[in-house]
């Protein structure tokens, strides 16, 4: 047993074959006694789990309801990758909270938190090198598929 206080609840779901994440925002955490429990839910079809040994780790792919497959995770570098609009950064994982600042198009930035699933988007609390933080949505719409994109690839 042991006592944690969340200020997100995330919830793990495996959806017609897709994986999916579900985090909400809990306003006021509560410190709570929590005893780890493991269950397994009967099934009419015995199942097998045979493995492989492999050195290539499997990715695993995610993604809001509405949103496209989220591709960027918490401590990784990120980047600003739309093709012309500025990034609108809010204090708060929805698209009611209020606007901080927009931030260029190539802004880098280190992902610290997320996602969370709103507005048919999935959100990231990021900090930007000039230190910048707040909260973005990974995109899309008609013109960018997504609005961040992880260091390592283009959009």
């Amino acid at each position: 047993m042991f006592i944690a206080s969340f200020s997100f609840l995330r919830i793990f779901l495996i959806k017609d074959s897709k994986f999916i994440a579900l985090t909400q925002q809990i306003t006021n955490p509560v410190p709570t006694l929590i005893e780890p429990t493991l269950f397994f839910a009967p099934t009419n079809t015995p199942s097998v789990l045979k493995t492989t040994p492999s050195n290539t780790p499997l990715p695993l792919i995610t993604s809001c309801s509405g949103a496209p497959p989220q591709r960027v995770e918490v401590g990784r570098r990120g980047f600003v990758c739309t093709q012309y609009d500025r990034l609108i950064v809010r204090t708060g994982p929805y698209a009611s909270d209020t606007e901080i600042t927009r931030i260029e198009p190539n802004t880098y930035f280190r992902v610290i938190d997320g996602p969370v699933c709103a507005n048919n988007w999935s959100w990231w609390e990021i900090r930007t090198d000039d230190g910048v933080r707040g909260w973005v949505s990974e995109g899309g719409d008609n013109v960018d598929k997504y609005f961040i994109c992880p260091q390592n690839l283009s959009p």
